[in-house]
């Protein structure tokens, strides 16, 4: 299984999340829209979304991973 995790901070401080929602989630689906499209090449499917609240940011992670039931065969190695 192939594995990729693209990490984003976000200048949306916790608590202006009740005012900024949609905002939020528009970047949220951008980026992972975006990260979809740059590693198509590498046949992953976002498998999970996870957020870290901090003090000013909300930091953002997005998994890639091989979907289920194919295998990963990696490139041949010198």
């Amino acid at each position: 299984m192939s594995l990729l995790i693209v990490q984003k901070k976000l200048n949306y401080p916790p608590e202006t999340l009740g005012c900024q929602a949609g905002s939020f989630i528009s970047e949220v689906r951008r980026l992972a829209l975006e990260a979809g499209i740059k590693s198509r090449d590498l046949n992953l499917e976002l498998a999970d979304i996870g957020f870290t609240p901090k003090k000013e940011y909300i930091e953002l992670k997005l998994y890639f991973r091989t979907p289920l039931g194919q295998d990963y065969e990696p490139a041949d190695r010198p």
